[in-house]
């Protein structure tokens, strides 16, 4: 009853956090505890000859494991697809390079508990280190992954004064590429959806391959789809996430105060931007376009990896005693 009793708990701050203000990331650490606990808890109080029992042990037994297997067996064709699709770029390797990993700690795991028989206290040490870093990382990794899908379908107050969109590289150097027309094209929606009564901003400077900035390919596009020049601003200066919603504020804030946004960028991207809007302290929230779906596994990787960046020493320090302990017990 412990586990489903603090179940029960995690939920109700989940929720209560969640209501309070979606844009965080300890939302998503509240929600995979939750489940792990009513899960946990679910296969304490079950009866394991049961029908239900049997089923958590496949799920929990058989199941996990293999599917571990799976996702690595996945992220490295996904790698491949993406290399042969987008290039050779360190991005679109991100995927393979994560299930290599998923490979590489499987069968270190694998080669010191079963082939080598005889462990010393360094090499046993190494492993419990091993195993509570890969839990760790892909805990917090499912946490986000989980609240990122989560937050995208959480409903929107369309009503806005304004709806930013998020650039993406052009082709040819001055035309929209797919990714882009997808976040203008949800971008219209919305201001449609508003009543047509919201102005745009988009947002992103001019690439070094690039003959205008993202900004003016993007009003261009906007004019020939029917919205008035009146209607669009320009922020022609960021370069990244960070500085589209940081430039953005600077350009809104002398027009009017207060006001309310919704930004427009690729749905694997919703929630990190919706962090960085939070940090700035813009009042807006986000949707997003559809992505391909072979661009999905690459694209979540490195918004985790970004996210982990910017949370770094809240990510890092529960590492700490983990490394001290192993530490100790290589001294001794």
């Amino acid at each position: 009853m412990i586990f489903l009793f603090f179940g029960v708990i995690c939920g109700a701050l989940t929720v209560s956090s969640i209501i309070r203000e979606p844009r965080r990331f300890r939302n998503s650490i509240f929600l995979l505890t939750t489940i792990f606990f009513l899960f946990s808890g679910i296969m304490m109080e079950s009866d394991h000859t049961s029908l239900l029992g049997t089923i958590l042990f496949l799920i929990l037994g058989i199941m996990i494991p293999l599917s571990i297997l799976a996702v690595a067996v996945f992220l490295v064709i996904n790698g491949v697809i993406m290399v042969r699709k987008e290039g050779r770029r360190i991005q679109n390797l991100l995927s393979f390079g994560a299930g290599m990993a998923i490979f590489l700690v499987v069968g270190l795991l694998l080669y010191m508990t079963v082939i080598e028989q005889n462990m010393s206290v360094n090499q046993t040490a190494f492993v419990i280190l091993i195993i509570l870093l890969s839990a760790y990382i892909g805990f917090t990794f499912v946490a986000f992954l989980l609240y990122s899908f989560l937050y995208s379908h959480l409903p929107k107050e369309v009503n806005c004064d304004y709806v930013i969109i998020h650039g993406a590289g052009l082709l040819h150097g001055n035309q929209v590429s797919p990714l882009l027309t997808g976040r203008i094209e949800k971008g219209i929606e919305v201001y449609r959806k508003a009543g047509c009564r919201a102005k745009f901003v988009v947002s992103g400077g001019r690439g070094a391959d690039e003959t205008i900035s993202e900004a003016e390919a993007m009003r261009d596009y906007l004019i020939k789809r029917g919205i008035p020049d009146s209607k669009i601003l320009m922020e022609k200066e960021s370069k990244t996430t960070f500085e589209n919603l940081q430039f953005c504020r600077k350009l809104l804030d002398p027009i009017r105060r207060p006001y309310r946004c919704i930004f427009v960028t690729s749905n694997y991207h919703v929630f990190r931007t919706s962090l960085y809007a939070r940090k700035i302290g813009i009042d807006a929230q986000g949707v997003g376009s559809k992505t391909a779906l072979y661009y999905w596994p690459s694209a979540v990787i490195r918004e985790y990896v970004a996210v982990m960046r910017q949370f770094k020493w809240g990510f890092l320090v529960p590492m700490i005693p983990w490394l001290l302990f192993y530490l100790v017990s290589c001294s001794n």
